[in-house]
Order: structure tokens, then C-alpha cells, then sequence
């Protein structure tokens, strides 16, 4: 997505130009759930079935909610809105010649969306949206419950592909004409697809939990430049204490 003119500013992620790895997200989202409910769950038999459509409802509904918030969220700093910020007096600020006002020491321009965000992490092309304080909880909420749920669709698909498999080796004479060999060729493909999405979400959850850990946003670890602010915290947790 281009960067945008100095006279329009993005509000949040629905706003205008719309990002086609959003789009792409969306539809992968719900292409999960109609496969989870429209494939898996038909096969499934017993407590298994509740066990899996228990946990999948609660990581799908998350998802959902979460990403909706994430995406929904106006994460610019307030200071540009006019808006009080719960900072020291003496505590020095930035100015951006760009949003023509006084930023937080954390804040940073994004030029996807025209505006500076608060604590700013980085810009998400997939949720079309900046990630910075006021979202960013939400976001990590989000690929923390996208990781259960591409989880429950590859335990479902395991889980299915090992019982066809087993039933076809004690009874093959009997299944035959049955549509097994489609049902094992469309597991085998939903879980080496979803699986894909697993991976790479798995390795982002990994990221964003170790940049949690140290304190760090997205924008410092890869640029290496890190705000007077977030410097400040980083002395004050590693610093080694007198006994």
C-alpha cells in the first residue's frame, strides 16, 4: 500500500485504501470455520467431537472479537487529537512536522496510514491497521487464539486421517465404494494447507512474546533505535540492584 497524501489521514483499519492481505485474512478466517464446521465436524463421533467443537468456538469467537478490536481501534497518539496524556511535566516530547503537533517520546509517523501512533510497534498489513498501545493487547490476543484455532483444525484433521487410516487397513474390504480415499485426500490437504498458516503464526506468537519479555516493540528491534523512554525502563529492570 503506497503511502498516503499529507491531507488524509487512516483512522483505523476500515478505512480507505483497503489492504488485500486484510481481504486475504478475512476470507482465510472464515474458509477455516466453514471447513471446521462444514468438513471435520460432520466426522467427528462422540465426546471427541464436543471436546473439539468446545475448544475450536471459544478460539474462533476470540479471534474474531479480538481482531475486530484491533482493527476497529483508532491507535493514533492522542496528542494529536488534543488529548490529555498521562505524562510527566517535566518529560520532554517530540514535535511532528507532519501531524503539525507535540507526539509522546515513543511515538513514531506511519506513512501508511499518515499519522503517529502511540508506542508505536509497527504497521499490520494484514489487519490494515497501525499496532501501538491502544491495540496492541488486542493483537497479541489475536494470534495467540489464530494459533488455537489452526490447532484444533490440525488436531481435528490428525485425529480423523489416523481413524480412516486404521479403519482402511482392519476393514478395507468393507469400506470400499465408501468415498474414503476423497474424505483421506481432503484431510491430508486441509491440514498440510492450515498447517502452513500454523507455522508462520506460531513464529509470530514466538516473536511478539520474546518482544514482550525484553520490552521492545517491532520498530526497535529491527532499526536498532530505541525512544529516551523505553531506555529509561530497560535500565531500571536490568540494572543489577545493590544487596
Amino acid at each position: 500500500m503506497a503511502a498516503l497524501g499529507e491531507d488524509h489521514r487512516r483512522v483505523n483499519g476500515w478505512s480507505l485504501p483497503i489492504s488485500g492481505r486484510h481481504v486475504f485474512t478475512i476470507a482465510m478466517f472464515f474458509a477455516i470455520v466453514a471447513v471446521f464446521f462444514g468438513f471435520l465436524l460432520p466426522m467427528l463421533q462422540g465426546v471427541i467431537k464436543w471436546c473439539f467443537l468446545g475448544v475450536f468456538s471459544a478460539a474462533m469467537l476470540t479471534t474474531f472479537f479480538a481482531a475486530l478490536r484491533v482493527t476497529s481501534i483508532d491507535p493514533i497518539d492522542p496528542m494529536v487529537l488534543g488529548k490529555e496524556c498521562p505524562i510527566k511535566e517535566d518529560e520532554e516530547v517530540l514535535h511532528c512536522r507532519f501531524c503539525d503537533s507535540d507526539v509522546q517520546l515513543d511515538s513514531k509517523h506511519c506513512w501508511e496510514c499518515n499519522k503517529c501512533v502511540a508506542n508505536f510497534d509497527h504497521h499490520c498489513p494484514w489487519l490494515n491497521t497501525c499496532i501501538g498501545t491502544q491495540n496492541y493487547l488486542c493483537y497479541y490476543v489475536t494470534i495467540w487464539a489464530f494459533l488455537a484455532l489452526a490447532s484444533v483444525v490440525l488436531a481435528a484433521s490428525a485425529w480423523l486421517l489416523v481413524d480412516l487410516a486404521l479403519d482402511l487397513v482392519s476393514h478395507r474390504a468393507a469400506l470400499q465404494g465408501r468415498g474414503v480415499a476423497p474424505r483421506l485426500a481432503g484431510l491430508a490437504i486441509v491440514a498440510g494447507l492450515v498447517s502452513v498458516a500454523w507455522l508462520l503464526d506460531l513464529a509470530l506468537v514466538g516473536f511478539h512474546t520474546y518482544l514482550c519479555y525484553m520490552q521492545m516493540t517491532t520498530y526497535e528491534y529491527l532499526t536498532g533505535k530505541v525512544s529516551k523512554r523505553r531506555e529509561q525502563l530497560h535500565r531500571q529492570r536490568f540494572s543489577p540492584r545493590s544487596p
